[in-house]
């Protein structure tokens, strides 16, 4: 027998179990065939609605990812900036601006400490 003709028989066979399978009258009935199609239609809406969530939480994560990257650039500028304003050449043309001189002549007092500072 040839592939095609084998096949052919086989469909047949299938077909015809499918055609006389009888199931129970409750399976067939009208009252399940509701309650399955509300079933399936409440899973879907309900999966949507997950996958909807889903997809806006991954949006905003996305949006403080992109937040968190802006910030922490912001950061490394503004470290820049300070180090640049603690630099010796940074703060003498600031001195230079306000007019101020160096101090020369410096002295130091000497102060006594004493040997008891408190007594209880």
């Amino acid at each position: 027998m040839s592939l095609q003709r084998r096949f052919n028989a086989q469909f047949r066979n299938l077909a015809q179990f499918f055609y006389l399978l009888k199931f129970p009258a409750w399976l067939e009935s009208v009252r399940l065939r509701v309650t399955l199609s509300v079933v399936v239609v409440l899973i879907s809406v309900l999966y949507i609605g997950s996958l909807s969530q889903a997809s806006a939480t991954g949006y905003q994560i996305q949006e403080l990812e992109k937040t968190t990257a802006n910030l922490i650039a912001e950061n490394q500028k503004l470290e820049i900036a300070v180090i640049e304003q603690r630099s010796l050449s940074s703060i003498q043309q600031r001195l230079a601006g306000m007019r101020m001189v160096p101090a020369s002549d410096i002295k130091y007092q000497l102060v006594a400490v004493p040997k008891t500072v408190a007594k209880k």
